[in-house]
């Protein structure tokens, strides 16, 4: 613990954040033609959402948090973000795709969660478990059902039904709850014996090897996914190594300032590599080869960028103080 921080959730947001960074700008380069979105991206959104989980009673830990409280810190500090990033990003967006004329559109995507997916989905699901928590109370199978049922009734509707919000916020319910669970059954502070992480890793490799040798489709946005077992099984294997790992070696202090203001760096984790990668065209043909020098000039103007918001405008994020 840092006061009342707990840096292996921030080593794990921040190391998750610079996958999110290091995926936007592959995309943007190279159209996609990089390292394939299974082989990592699902892992670390699955991180976040696993870490709001962890954390979602606050510091105290606490099974059943204040209702209202709760709810005053989603909106304050998930939907107040929302609304003030993506309506900020919705002039320069519609002038850089097709011009003034479109902020009609980025309007609806705004009022419909689809300007920024991940928070819109991040904060469907907080509100979404608070409510379960409530009605639930104590009942961990009540809570459990809940949460893990949408998964299986989605599972059987997800050819009928049209892509939404909605849709997103299906799959993350297992990790927050995951999350919760781990926190509120204490597991967390039981050390993980070596040979387990050695072997959840091995496996986890040889996992990412047959996905990526027949091509399967493990995206969370969207929910395009091949092999539901896999896809969980996959991702709660990199959970293992990932806290594991998180929790035992120290990091760059930069990875834990990235975890602990990850908000505004979701926000920006678009626009700056978009930005970046297309100045980076202009002089030279896209390579690999410079895909990590290109990833340090993303990170560094993202890290400067959230340190101007939290130093200056810690309003925007829900915050009265600087951080």
């Amino acid at each position: 613990m840092r006061g009342e921080r707990i840096v292996w959730a921030d080593r794990l947001r921040g190391i998750s954040m610079m996958a999110i960074l290091f995926f936007h700008l592959e995309a943007y380069y190279r159209d996609y033609d990089g390292v394939p979105y299974s082989m990592y991206v699902e892992n670390a959104l699955a991180a976040f959402f696993f870490v709001s989980g962890y954390l979602f009673t606050g510091s105290g830990g606490t099974r059943v948090p204040d209702f209202r409280h709760k709810l005053v810190s989603i909106l304050r500090g998930l939907l107040l973000p929302y609304i003030i990033f993506t309506s900020a990003l919705a002039l320069p967006k519609a002038v850089y795709y097709g011009g003034i004329a479109d902020l009609r559109y980025y309007a609806l995507r705004i009022l419909t969660g689809e300007a920024s997916w991940f928070v819109s989905s991040l904060i469907v699901v907080q509100l979404y478990f608070l409510l379960v928590l409530f009605v639930a109370r104590r009942r961990t199978a009540v809570a459990a059902l809940l949460m893990v049922g949408p998964v299986l009734a989605w599972r059987l509707l997800m050819h009928r039904l049209p892509g939404n919000i909605i849709e997103f916020s299906v799959i993350p319910m297992v990790y927050v709850y995951a999350g919760y669970a781990a926190r509120a059954s204490g597991l967390m502070a039981k050390a993980v014996p070596p040979w387990l992480s050695a072997a959840a890793c091995l496996v986890l490799v040889l996992l990412k090897w047959y996905e990526w040798s027949y091509g399967m489709d493990m995206t969370m946005y969207t929910v395009g996914i091949t092999s539901y077992p896999l896809f969980f099984l996959d991702t709660f294997l990199s959970l293992l190594v990932m806290v594991q790992a998180c929790r035992t070696f120290r990091l760059p202090h930069v990875v834990e300032y990235t975890g602990s203001h990850s908000l505004v760096y979701y926000f920006l984790s678009g626009g700056v590599p978009l930005l970046v990668s297309r100045a980076a065209a202009a002089f030279h043909e896209p390579t690999a080869a410079l895909e990590p020098l290109l990833f340090i000039i993303v990170y560094l103007i993202t890290t400067a960028l959230a340190w101007l918001v939290y130093r200056y405008l810690p309003w925007t994020v829900g915050k009265w103080r600087c951080s």
